[in-house]
């Protein structure tokens, strides 16, 4: 999972449910429930809320766009993001899916908590692009 906090997927096929604890835990799917993510185009898998680690299934012609926007996630890791130069991190911030962008706004806000973030300019940029108000989090 790249959610904070608990994610829960049901499955469309199994209607088994998918249980994520936090952030980085892992669980398996089975594949009728990923196959019918997939045509649904959920947002499960698309914004993403979670990631498929498997590299041989997403190495499946069917599969080759969600394969992509992960290669692109990963060049865009949230750390490396942070940690650019605000006209990059602006930038690379309005390319970025919803799902990758709550992310990054998760983060900023566990950031701002543990004091480990004072760019207020990056802070008011992610709140204007991801529709945000961690400025109310600055004390």
């Amino acid at each position: 999972s790249i959610t904070r906090g608990e994610l829960i997927c049901i499955g469309k096929k199994s209607e088994q449910k998918y249980i994520f604890s936090n952030h980085d835990d892992t669980t398996e799917i089975e594949v009728r429930d990923l196959n019918a993510l997939k045509a649904s185009k959920s947002h499960y898998l698309y914004d993403p809320l979670f990631i498929i680690e498997d590299e041989d299934f997403l190495a499946q012609p069917k599969w080759k766009d969600i394969k992509e926007m992960y290669e692109e996630a990963i060049s865009n890791d949230i750390d490396e993001i942070i940690n650019r130069p605000l006209g990059e991190f602006v930038r690379i911030i309005y390319k970025l899916n919803d799902g990758y962008k709550n992310a990054l706004a998760r983060e900023v806000a566990t950031r701002i908590h543990a004091d480990e973030f004072d760019s207020l300019k990056k802070i008011k940029a992610v709140d204007d692009i991801c529709g945000t108000d961690l400025m109310c989090l600055i004390s």
